[in-house]
C-alpha cells in the first residue's frame, strides 16, 4: 500500500513539473513573439508624438512646451489583436526653459523657423489580447519643432538600456558648434542638418509672376543660427555622458 501511495505521489511530482515546464516554454515563447513587435510599435508610438506635437505647433507655434497624452493601447498590426501596444511620454527638457548646463547647438532662430528642441523619454508596452504586460521599452529622444511642415522631426534616438558614453544628445548640424564658422564651410556636406530658412515668390494665380518667370523662385536665405543653453532632462544610466 505505501509503495502504490509513492508510485502515484511521484508520477503526480513528474506530471506537475512537465506541465510547469511546458507553460514556461510557452510563455517564453510569448515574449520573445512580443519582442519581435517592438520595433513596429516603436514606430508606430514614435509617428503618433510626432503627429501630437506637429498639431501643437500648427494650434499654438513653435514656442510652446510639448505637451504629449499617453498612446491608447492599440492592436498590433499583423497580430491579429493578439498583442496590443501602449506609449508614454515624458518631455524631459526644452530649449524654450532657456538655461541648463547643455547647448543646443545651431537652432534657426529666424521667424520662417522658430526652432526649439526638447528631450523626451518614449517607453512602449506591449501586453497579451487581456492586457497582461509582456515586454516594453524605452528610448531617449531629442525632438525638434519648427514653424513650417512636418513642424516635428526626431533627431537623436538612444535606447534607455544602453551604457554606451555619448559627447552630446542629438547633433552638431554637420560642423564644430565651437567654431561657427565651420557650419558654413561644411553646408554642402551630406551631414549637415541644419534647417534652413529661405523666402520664395509664387504665384499668385491672378496674373502675377515671380522674377525669371519661375513659378517658384528663390529670394534668398534669412538664415539666423544660434547656440542656446539648455537642460537635457534625459537622465541614463551609469557609463553615459550626454
Amino acid at each position: 500500500m505505501v509503495q502504490v501511495v509513492f508510485l502515484v505521489g511521484a508520477l503526480t511530482l513528474v506530471v506537475a513539473t512537465m506541465l510547469e515546464t511546458q507553460f514556461l516554454f510557452a510563455k517564453v515563447a510569448v515574449r520573445r513573439t512580443a519582442e519581435s513587435y517592438l520595433a513596429a510599435a516603436n514606430g508606430v508610438a514614435t509617428a503618433a508624438m510626432l503627429r501630437q506635437l506637429a498639431g501643437e505647433v500648427v494650434a499654438n507655434g513653435p514656442a510652446t512646451t510639448p505637451s504629449i497624452p499617453p498612446l491608447a493601447p492599440q492592436c498590433i498590426a499583423g497580430s491579429a489583436c493578439t498583442f496590443e501596444l501602449a506609449a508614454t511620454y515624458a518631455v524631459t527638457g526644452s530649449t524654450l526653459a532657456g538655461t541648463g548646463s547643455d547647448v543646443a547647438a545651431n537652432l534657426q532662430t529666424d521667424v520662417l523657423a522658430q526652432e526649439t528642441r526638447a528631450s523626451i523619454v518614449m517607453t512602449v508596452s506591449i501586453t497579451d489580447g487581456q492586457g497582461s504586460p509582456l515586454v516594453s521599452r524605452a528610448q531617449l529622444l531629442t525632438v525638434r519643432t519648427f514653424a513650417a511642415p512636418p513642424y516635428a522631426a526626431v533627431s537623436g534616438v538612444a535606447d534607455a538600456a544602453a551604457v554606451t558614453a555619448l559627447a552630446a544628445e542629438g547633433d552638431t548640424a554637420g560642423c564644430d558648434p565651437a567654431n561657427p564658422s565651420s557650419c558654413d564651410a561644411n553646408a554642402a556636406s551630406v551631414d549637415d542638418t541644419r534647417i534652413f530658412a529661405a523666402r520664395v515668390c509664387q504665384s499668385d494665380g491672378n496674373g502675377g509672376t515671380c522674377p525669371g518667370g519661375d513659378d517658384t523662385y528663390p529670394l534668398g536665405f534669412e538664415n539666423a543660427f544660434a547656440n542656446a543653453a539648455w537642460q537635457n532632462g534625459n537622465v541614463a544610466p551609469a557609463g553615459w555622458a550626454r
